[in-house]
């Protein structure tokens, strides 16, 4: 990411590069919601900005960074998780990676990189497009729970 990073602030074109890292990146079906939700918060947060070639380039390295180190540790649970019995040097190896991955799993991280991508007029838009999708997260999540709380009282009510 680093490296993306550096190129981008270079000037150097390199979104043919983060494309082929990102296709190369894709992961098997199981991945197919984190790509959902990746795809439906770009377009929330960059809803009225207009990105120029190498913004968007740097989008698309975050995104596909975080394809990479989403593959990365599903291979490493794996090996940690493996039924061997006795923890091997490797399983512990890899649990030691697991750990230190797992930061750079967080989707604010991600977001807070994708932000610095952009210039000061473009930032009051993300923000507000961040505030937004945040609200309407949080009023899902209680809706979910208050249904969820409905169905609990009625099963109570009328149990069968």
């Amino acid at each position: 990411m680093a490296v993306l990073l550096w190129l981008w602030a270079c000037g150097i074109p390199f979104a043919a590069a983060a494309e082929e890292a990102s296709a190369q990146a894709e992961p098997p079906e199981i991945d197919r919601a984190a790509q959902d939700w990746w795809r439906e918060t770009r377009e929330e947060l960059f809803d009225g900005i207009e990105l120029s070639a190498e913004q968007q380039a740097g989008v698309d390295a975050v995104v596909a960074e975080a394809a990479r180190d989403r593959a990365r540790a599903r291979e490493l649970k794996q090996i940690a998780d493996a039924p061997d019995g006795a923890a091997s040097d490797q399983q512990k190896r890899a649990r030691v990676e697991l750990r230190a991955l797992r930061g750079k799993l967080d989707s604010d991280r991600r977001i807070d990189a994708m932000r610095e991508l952009l210039g000061e007029d473009q930032r009051v838009v993300f923000d507000r497009n961040r505030r937004l999708r945040s609200d309407r997260l949080f009023a899902e999540l209680k809706r979910r729970e208050r249904r969820a709380a409905e169905r609990r009282r009625a099963n109570t009510a009328n149990p069968k």
